[in-house]
């Protein structure tokens, strides 16, 4: 009841403060105006059917992204749900539950902690690569940072996350303290990597991350498809999804080192 409680609380806070604050015209100016704003919409529409050479300029310079980046974006949005569809189709409702109260749980650190040092991390890398060619600094400085945060809750859930989750959740939860336990390690490398992840875009490597995506994709499928238990697929889902990661992480490193010989950002690019 909470829930929509507040989501409507919100909406009619908005639409408190819209009629506050914003002024529709008159009805005289309103009842004159219908059809110049049909000319006007039709006219930027003709002139918008298709980009203008400046567009097709900026389009062209930024072509990596659209091709390459736009795909691994959608991608890495489907391949999120993935697990937690086959696992519902394979193993049921109660293990589907169970999976998704574990990503809730697991992924909340990386929704608000890592996202802090990642908004940091784009503006330095930037800067840096802008300055000197490379992001090596802040690339280093970042993943100390996103170590010393996430290595004593992931060791905590290593260690004790089925009697941590029945606490918290009633003992029917304790199931999915044990997929905690499994996928600790997983989520420890994900709050690393996801912030560093920037230094692909930076480094205008978007067909890597692309074709990165696309493994994840295809072990994400084999492993759920593969006749196991749902402990064994949980498994050998963060097994190959951490080995993944640890050719990300080397990756992004490498690539924080690259520099153009031109002296231009790569990501302009």
């Amino acid at each position: 009841m909470a829930l929509p409680a507040g989501q409507l609380l919100g909406l009619a806070t908005g639409l408190a403060a819209a009629r506050l604050l914003l002024r529709p015209p008159s009805s005289r100016t309103r009842a004159r105006r219908p059809l110049v704003r049909l000319r006007l919409l039709a006219r930027r529409l003709r002139r918008g059917a298709l980009p203008t050479p400046a567009q097709r300029r900026y389009l062209h310079a930024h072509r990596a992204f659209w091709r390459y980046a736009l795909p691994s974006n959608v991608l890495n949005a489907a391949i999120g749900p993935l697990p937690l569809l086959l696992i519902g189709a394979r193993h049921g409702a109660l293990a589907a539950g169970q999976f998704a109260l574990t990503q809730r749980v697991l992924a909340a650190p990386v929704s608000l902690l890592a996202a802090s040092v990642q908004e940091v991390f784009k503006r330095e890398s930037v800067r840096q690569y802008q300055n000197s060619g490379n992001c090596r600094p802040a690339w280093r400085h970042a993943a100390r940072v996103l170590l010393l945060l996430g290595f004593l809750p992931s060791l905590l859930l290593l260690l004790a996350a089925p009697p941590l989750f029945a606490f918290a959740f009633g003992a029917p939860w304790r199931a999915a303290g044990e997929l905690a336990q499994i996928l600790a390690p997983l989520y420890f490398l994900n709050f690393i990597a996801s912030p560093l992840s920037y230094v692909f875009f930076v480094a205008g490597r978007q067909k890597i991350e692309l074709a990165w995506q696309l493994a994840l994709f295809a072990m994400t499928l084999a492993v759920f498809a593969a006749p196991l238990t749902l402990h064994q697929s949980v498994a050998a889902y963060a097994t190959g999804y951490s080995l993944l990661y640890l050719v990300y992480l080397r990756m992004s490193y490498r690539y924080a080192l690259d520099r153009d010989p031109a002296g231009r950002l790569h990501a302009a690019r």
